[in-house]
């Protein structure tokens, strides 16, 4: 049977071990959630490019999905204003439903609806 300290130690190994590979090509390795069994397990790698036709691909994947959520392409890295704070818009999480909009604010990142952007940009 597998352990969270086997799980922790390996997936440390595992992101060590891609960083080389990773740069070589100009990618950005992730690695998904691990799911088990007691004889098994799997560890998804998710392999983005780091710039797409000279864009990050966060401003990328942002132009393509803007749209699905009522959002347009320009409003990627804008700041918003939300309970008297500054946020800046840094990408969508597609598989998010309920809080696929990305914030950042400093070295934080948070989550929140695409309604909430929406009616702060009727504000604005």
């Amino acid at each position: 049977m597998f352990t969270k300290q086997e799980f922790s130690q390996f997936r440390k190994r595992v992101q060590e071990s891609l960083k080389a590979v990773a740069e070589e090509f100009d990618f950005k390795i992730e690695l998904g959630d691990i799911s088990y069994t007691d004889i098994n397990f799997r560890l998804p790698l998710i392999v983005k490019k780091r710039t797409v036709n000279g864009m990050s691909y966060e401003e990328a994947e942002f132009r393509e999905l803007c749209g699905l959520f009522g959002l347009e392409p320009t409003d990627f890295n804008k700041e918003i204003i939300i309970n008297e704070e500054k946020y800046r818009i840094a990408g969508i999480n597609a598989k998010s439903k309920k809080f696929p909009i990305i914030l950042e604010k400093g070295n934080k990142t948070y989550k929140v609806s695409a309604e909430l952007i929406r009616l702060k940009k009727i504000n604005l």
